[in-house]
């Protein structure tokens, strides 16, 4: 009885709530169309301050451009010369044409001598000013309203020696305000600072509104609304209203870019309500379909909802694996717990197995799991206080809330979990463990959820690069992680837009010291003309997993060089490109640069490619694949800082490389008995593999003539040529042509 009195009382409240919800959502769509109309009715008043300043722009050039053919002239006579501004008139059909002297006397092309010099226009105009004048009569027909255009006449030395003004009927202005809108119950105004109506559109007519704040002002509850209006434009701040006068109205208010004058577009209100009602109509007789289909389920939901509560519960918020809460559940409890326990401190720690990818690998995924529990468990054996929470994050990754008095007892817990969790055995296999620790000390619980775990996250991957235990989160390390941040996008924008270019260092025989090839390296060329050198953008590049496009970006500009300097005439000589582990992990990347050099018509005679030898490193076998697929392309394949990586000899003769390229150490170590003999072995043992020698990294003559004595093929380094623009190359590229030694 209990349970189904419970029910109708669900049923009762959940009725009550849905009546609640057609109003509320009855509201929120009358406000949503009040917003999209006061956002439309923002929209047109823009497209008329745009209209209206765009003509009078116009204008002003028109003026400007005779203006400045006075100006220009040194012996220009306004009195005997006065008849060019009749003729002025005639062409470009101005109402009334004229030329102000400095002191006021104005010659018109109505062939009279007025004086202007209180006019406003004149006095504006004289202090360098484009003006346009209030509404004004015509003195040679008062029935028609003018405006008077005015601009300063400037001679050669920039200073002003008289003003060029005409007139327009004030009627003008009410062709750029004619716009349809609102089925034509929109019009428009515009005001001066004061409120005095300048001109209106047609519709505004019947209102016959000559100053908007005093008509406004007839009405008592506008007087705010007034006040909002003359402070707005006291400031020169655009905005809206609502008032009522003959009607409830909206208004959308912004300055022109013309004297202190505002354009006002206006809407009744009534237009709002015509939109409102069909709408309205609609949804409530969707809501009460909605409502009596919610009648019969409600009961159906009630009934099941038990059932399953504790079971979506567990879902959301525990981990299956290692049977603790998750990352949900430490964002829904932090704050609460934090305050339920605020005579202690409290710290959020993130914990990372470091390599348990490579532990999956080798030991298989149950040996992974069983880790994971592992943990888990000795995370949870060491809470001290039941508001701890202990969570598993994403993959290998853990966070723990903890409470302390003193840092050195955080310190001491976490050391205890590390030391303990150092050697796992998994059945028969004994498993070293180490752990990167973020800790993040909350201090400030205004910051969010995620920035909280974000900060312990910074300090976590911060660790990863370090030997200590664990690292503690500062402003300095946020300041660090944001300028990476701003990194990553300037590259990404700089691949975005192809800014990575190649520049070209020669490579030199060493018997005849004659050009046979060159090196392309990597340039970034920012849009702002800075150029950055490879180290400021390869590693994080590599991080991020963008360095192959940059790659693809220098193979294609390698391509384009070549053929650039096959149609001049100029004599083609290998370049060797520098290739990341990308295009070794697969061949499809490797396909993608054949049909890149394809595309330009380039040979692979032309172009060689090269490959670290520090990539040799547990990547031997599919290496191997990658440069049979080079070979089977028509490429010769460089090893390239041969003697900073750990290949072994067996490796390097298995693999087929063509070319040996020695590292720069070991050309800094000539001049010692132990350099001097590394250098002739490397290059005697390069010789018996039947590979050509290349030493990079040369820069004093001693060094050269060692190395041409020792038996070398080629040689690369400042000594002979620093890495070259395009432009530059190509200059050493026609004396070879030419026959002149460079």
């Amino acid at each position: 009885m209990k349970k189904h009195k419970r029910i109708i009382f669900l049923v009762i409240l959940s009725i009550m709530g849905l009546v609640n919800a057609l109003l509320l959502f009855n509201k929120y769509i009358d406000n949503k169309l009040e917003s999209q109309l006061m956002t439309s009715l923002e929209n047109l008043s823009q497209q008329n301050v745009v209209i209206i300043n765009h003509q009078i722009e116009d204008k002003f050039s028109l003026l400007q451009m005779f203006a400045n053919e006075v100006g220009d002239k040194k012996n220009y006579d306004i009195v005997q010369d006065h008849k060019k501004v009749e003729k002025l008139s005639q062409i470009f059909g101005f109402r009334l044409v004229g030329i102000a002297l400095p002191d006021g006397t104005a010659y018109t092309s109505y062939k009279k001598v007025v004086d202007v010099s209180q006019r406003r226009y004149f006095q504006e105009s004289m202090k360098g000013k484009n003006y346009v004048s209030e509404p004004l009569d015509d003195i040679y027909d008062p029935n028609v309203k003018i405006n008077v255009y005015s601009v300063p006449i400037y001679d050669e030395y920039k200073n002003i020696k008289g003003v060029f003004f005409t007139t327009y009927k004030n009627e003008d202005f009410k062709k750029f305000l004619r716009i349809s809108s609102y089925n034509g119950k929109g019009y428009s105004y515009i005001l001066d600072s004061k409120g005095n109506v300048i001109s209106d559109s047609p519709q505004a007519q019947i209102y016959g509104t000559k100053n908007m704040f005093k008509t406004l002002e007839k009405y008592s509850e506008n007087k705010e609304i007034v006040n909002q209006m003359k402070k707005d434009f006291q400031n020169g701040q655009g905005g809206e209203i609502s008032y009522n006068y003959k009607g409830y109205k909206y208004a959308n208010y912004a300055p022109l870019n013309i004297n202190d004058w505002w354009c006002v577009t206006i809407v009744p209100k009534n237009v709002l309500e015509q939109r409102i009602l069909p709408i309205s109509y609609g949804v409530i007789a969707i809501c009460i379909a909605i409502f009596i289909v919610s009648l019969g389920v409600i009961a159906y939901i009630v009934l099941k909802q038990n059932k399953y509560q504790s079971h979506l519960k567990k879902i959301a918020y525990y981990d299956k694996l290692t049977e603790i809460h998750n990352k949900a559940y430490l964002e829904e409890k932090l704050t609460q717990n934090i305050n339920a326990n605020t005579e202690k401190k409290s710290a959020l720690v993130i914990y990372n197995i470091r390599k348990f990818k490579m532990i999956n690998e080798i030991y298989g995924t149950g040996a992974g799991d069983y880790i994971l529990k592992s943990f888990a468990n000795s995370l949870k054996q060491y809470k001290t206080n039941e508001l701890e929470i202990v969570v598993r994050g994403y993959g290998d990754e853990f966070a723990v809330l903890y409470f302390y008095n003193h840092k050195e007892e955080l310190e001491k817990r976490i050391q205890s979990i590390l030391a303990i969790n150092k050697h796992i055995q998994y059945l028969s296999y004994p498993i070293d463990l180490s752990f990167a620790v973020g800790i993040y000390e909350i201090k400030n619980m205004n910051c969010m959820f995620e920035r909280i775990y974000n900060y312990a996250s910074i300090a976590k991957n911060e660790n990863k690069e370090r030997q200590d235990l664990f690292t503690y989160y500062c402003d300095e390390l946020g300041n660090e992680q944001i300028t990476i941040k701003r990194k990553e996008d300037a590259i990404k924008k700089g691949i975005e837009n192809k800014e990575f270019k190649a520049w070209f260092q020669p490579k030199f025989d060493a018997k005849s010291k004659k050009i046979t090839g060159m090196e392309a390296l990597a340039r970034w060329e920012k849009e702002d003309g800075s150029i950055l050198l490879p180290n400021y953008f390869i590693s994080l590049s590599e991080k991020i997993r963008l360095i192959q496009d940059i790659d693809e970006l220098v193979f294609i500009d390698v391509c384009k060089k070549i053929k650039q300097w096959e149609l001049q005439g100029l004599s083609i000589l290998p370049v060797s490109v520098n290739l990341s582990q990308a295009y070794l992990n697969g061949l499809s990347a490797l396909n993608h640069l054949k049909k890149i050099m394809d595309e330009y018509g380039v040979s692979s005679e032309f172009i060689q490619l090269e490959i670290t030898e520090s990539y040799m490193i547990d990547n031997e076998e599919s290496l191997n694949l990658a440069v049979t697929k080079m070979h089977e392309y028509g490429f010769k394949v460089l090893l390239d800082d041969f003697g900073v990586g750990y290949s072994s000899l067996m490796s390097i003769h298995s693999l087929d490389f063509d070319i040996l390229k020695i590292d720069k150490s070991f050309v800094d170590a000539i001049g010692t008995a132990s350099g001097n003999a590394i250098i002739q072995y490397t290059i005697q043992l390069g010789k018996k593999l039947d590979m050509k020698i290349v030493v990079e990294g040369v820069e004093t003559k001693e060094q050269y003539e060692f190395l041409k004595i020792c038996g070398c093929d080629e040689i690369q380094g400042y000594y002979f040529a620093k890495p070259q623009t395009f432009y530059e190359i190509s200059k050493i590229l026609m004396l070879k042509k030419e026959n002149i030694s460079y």
